[in-house]
């Protein structure tokens, strides 16, 4: 479903690859984005963020130790082991019920996601005022992208 690629964008950063862009037949940057802000705002207003804290435990790895016969003696040594610390993180549990509260609001302004690559920078494909069909986007500028 078209609506699971909505998520996606949440999690890109920088990218070079295929991105997900907000769809709409006729609309332009300015409407998209309009309607990204108006949906993100909804999505927090109904789905407050919280910060949860967790965390990892620690672990010993003793290693291991190999002993060897030398006459009336043995000779040991021991390789590895260490303690590995454990890491506190935090999070926002309510991070994918917001999301899916975006992904409603969108789809209710008459969007969908759909994937199309990020032009090269040395592309000369212009990116029309309004967005044509989707089989006319080949690829999307990157000062196209809508700010998620």
């Amino acid at each position: 479903m078209r609506l699971s690629i909505v998520f996606l964008l949440l999690l890109a950063g920088c990218q070079t690859g295929p991105t997900t862009i907000l769809y709409k037949q006729g609309s332009t940057f300015a409407q998209r984005q309009n309607a990204a802000d108006a949906c993100n705002i909804a999505a927090l207003k109904a789905v407050p963020q919280s910060t949860a804290v967790a965390s990892t435990p620690g672990y010993y790895n003793p290693g291991y130790t190999t002993c060897t016969p030398i006459g009336n003696s043995v000779s040991c040594s021991t390789v590895g082991g260490g303690y590995t610390p454990g890491s506190v993180y935090s999070y926002d549990p309510n991070q994918k019920l917001r999301n899916r509260q975006f992904a409603k609001c969108i789809v209710n302004k008459g969007f969908i996601a759909i994937e199309k690559p990020i032009c090269p920078a040395d592309s000369t494909a212009k990116y029309p005022h309004r967005q044509p069909s989707e089989d006319q986007i080949q690829c999307v500028p990157k000062e196209r992208l809508v700010d998620w």
